[in-house]
């Protein structure tokens, strides 16, 4: 007995112990810097509502779309971040994340708590946390999935019938007002309605009639408590469109709108046939729906059908979207916890031992994780020196010298610039520069989004085209990440009346020759032949391992712009700076090939090759020079590499047939 009551204490401290550093796990993770471009978006239309005391009906933004009916959805979420950005700064941002994300993981502990299963409740909620990482963002989406919870609390804690039904009324307005998935609300009705319905019915197995049923009283109310809900979808500044706003969304993904669910990341789905297996893509997500799949499966006996539905719903619902993974996540929690068999409970005395062992190897897990987490972090070249991921602005992710040559030198007029650079351009530059696009898909939709997407690949009479239409005087072109394509921005540097004013690593800014922009030309006109690579301060670089990325992007943008010397003399600093630098001895080779300097080319483009020897373009590359300098069976056999891994490559498949061409032509010659 004494032995007992000794492990049930314990137990009892090991169970607070992991809550508080599973809590502490999710304040550090959620305390990760602004990286978010939207958030940008948000907080200019957050400060318009305040200043304007009005919510914007139309698009005041975008040169593209200004004047068209905008469904501001999300308006109340704009409101309430910029009050605290106006108060707080990017801090305030920050602990606002940290106190939403804390407290949907303090509600999922305090409604797991219940079925006292407390070991496989902190496993889980780990699993979730790093889950939870790939969206760790201040979105509207998060304020879905506290209200998504708190319904779930609702429909679950047998309260009276008034009580709930105006607590989800009131979610619902709130809902209705801050993010587009609103219609969950809706829909955990419909899917608790159809289970009890389904119970009710002398058809069904007879294990799924062993479930508990819904008193009738409450089971009656549920039609009306719908249509409550419903209804409320209706309290929104755009009424009607706002209500059917996410059926509009729905009906997007069968038409042309397909294009972004196929472009933007956060749309794509998370499990696809090419990783159906691997784990290296979403763990946690995979382990949740082994786990939750599993307790199903093993209480199937008992398991109530409601809860088949709810799983099965938001397990289809996640597999649309990276962006609901986190929705499946919450609903598989509760699940896997409702169906583990009571062998795992807290009550059961055999258990206890393993229970307490088990905490003791989260606790571990959780601190090597977050120990792990310390070391994240990228080199702030403004500093020169390393920056944490956590706290503060992700400088690697904003062109943010750019933007503040523009803003402070007021800069305005109508701007092309490339998709992730529109919220930022916004938020920082909004009303003196109207933006071509931006994150707002569902204002521009599918035409304008394809005509950019053709317009971004080079396509110079429909740029010239929507530059007439809407008086489009600056482009603002984005390198940070992607580079830029080189006959869009070859374009800009060649055109006559177009003038570049601004180059950096991260960005380039043209302006066209206009009345407008005569002052700021005049002041900022750059010649790129003059152009100087700046010296490296090697007593503040010191003994500093980093890799010089940024050098690799202006020499990519200064190459694609057709100025190859300013570009190989870039790559040459950054090799000085890292010598063993896969990307600049590619790049440099790449230069060398188009420069037809085929043999430095090659020495550079073998060093590539050692350092990733996996490269498809390196490889593509080095078939190239080969070819050229006819060694025609290397040159087959790097273009065979290609093609082994990746059929449908178009520039290897038709070297791969000049080669072969050339080399039945040499065997003909020697046969002769």
């Amino acid at each position: 007995m004494f032995t007992e009551w000794v492990l049930r204490r314990l137990n009892f401290f090991a169970a607070l112990l992991a809550a508080l550093v599973l809590l502490g796990a999710v304040i550090f993770a959620a305390n990760l810097e602004i990286k978010d471009p939207d958030i940008w978006l948000h907080l200019a239309s957050g400060q318009y509502i305040l200043q304007h005391g009005q919510i914007p009906q139309i698009d005041i933004f975008s040169c593209t779309r200004a004047g068209a009916p905008w469904n501001n959805h999300e308006w109340l979420f704009q409101i309430l971040v910029y009050t605290v950005y106006q108060h707080g700064g990017i801090a305030g941002l920050t602990n606002l994340l940290v106190v939403l994300v804390g407290f949907i993981f303090v509600i999922l502990y305090g409604l797991g708590s219940a079925a006292r299963k407390s070991l496989f409740q902190f496993l889980f909620l780990f699993l979730l946390l790093g889950s939870f990482e790939h969206r760790m963002v201040l979105r509207p989406d998060i304020f879905s999935l506290i209200f998504f919870v708190l319904d779930i609390a609702l429909l679950n804690r047998g309260g009276s019938r008034t009580g709930t039904a105006a607590a989800l009324l009131f979610i619902q307005i709130l809902w209705v007002n801050t993010h587009g998935f609103f219609i969950l609300g809706p829909a955990l009705i419909l899917i608790y309605g159809a289970g009890e319905f389904l119970k009710r019915r002398p058809n069904l197995p007879a294990f799924f009639q062993n479930a508990q049923k819904m008193p009738e009283e409450l089971y009656r109310f549920l039609p009306a408590l719908f249509l409550s809900l419903s209804l409320a979808c209706f309290i929104n500044p755009g009424f009607i469109q706002g209500a059917i706003y996410p059926f509009k969304i729905l009906f997007s993904l069968s038409t042309d709108s397909r294009i972004f669910f196929k472009s933007i990341v956060e749309l794509a789905p998370p499990i696809t046939f090419a990783n159906l297996f691997s784990l290296d893509y979403f763990p946690e997500y995979r382990y949740m729906i082994l786990l939750s799949f599993g307790s199903l499966i093993v209480n199937r006996r008992k398991t109530d059908i409601t809860v088949w539905l709810f799983w099965l719903l938001f397990f289809l619902f996640s597999l649309t979207a990276l962006r609901n993974m986190l929705f499946f996540a919450i609903a598989a929690y509760f699940v896997f916890l409702a169906n583990l068999p009571e062998d795992f409970s807290d009550d059961n005395r055999k258990f206890l031992p393993w229970s307490l062992a088990g905490k003791a190897l989260i606790v571990g897990w959780i601190l090597t994780s977050v120990q792990q987490s310390f070391d994240r972090g990228y080199f702030d070249f403004d500093r020169m020196q390393r920056k944490s991921e956590y706290g503060g602005i992700a400088l690697r992710d904003f062109p943010y010298q750019a933007v503040d040559f523009l803003a402070n030198n007021h800069i305005s007029g109508n701007f092309m610039n490339d998709f992730n650079s529109g919220s930022y351009l916004v938020g920082r530059t909004s009303p003196l520069i109207k933006v071509f696009i931006d994150g707002r898909t569902e204002l521009y939709g599918s035409k304008i989004y394809q005509d950019f997407e053709t317009i971004w690949k080079g396509d110079a009479k429909l740029f010239e085209e929507y530059e007439k239409k809407f008086q489009i005087t600056g482009a603002f072109l984005n390198y940070v990440h992607t580079p830029i394509p080189p006959g869009f921005i070859a374009y800009f540097i060649h055109h006559p009346q177009w003038r570049l004013v601004y180059f950096d690593y991260d960005a380039a800014i043209f302006l066209k020759d206009t009345p407008q922009n005569k002052k700021w030309i005049k002041a900022f006109q750059i010649d790129l032949k003059h152009i100087r690579q700046p010296l490296i301060d090697w007593a503040q670089v010191g003994a500093k391992n980093f890799i010089p990325y940024r050098y690799v992007n202006r020499a990519q943008a200064l190459s694609r712009m057709g100025f190859r010397d300013q570009a190989q003399r870039e790559v040459a600093a950054a090799l000085r700076l890292h010598p063993a630098y896969f990307d600049a001895y590619r790049l440099y080779g790449k230069i060398l090939v188009e420069e037809k300097k085929y043999d430095p080319a090659l020495e550079n483009l073998r060093k590539a090759k050692l350092l990733s020897s996996e490269d498809l373009e390196t490889r593509y590359l080095l078939a190239k020079c080969f070819y050229e300098l006819g060694i025609l069976a290397e040159a087959q056999k790097q273009a065979g590499f290609v093609l082994d891994r990746e059929p449908d490559n178009e520039p290897a498949r038709k070297l791969s047939i000049l080669i072969n061409g050339k080399a039945r032509g040499v065997l003909k010659i020697k046969n002769k």
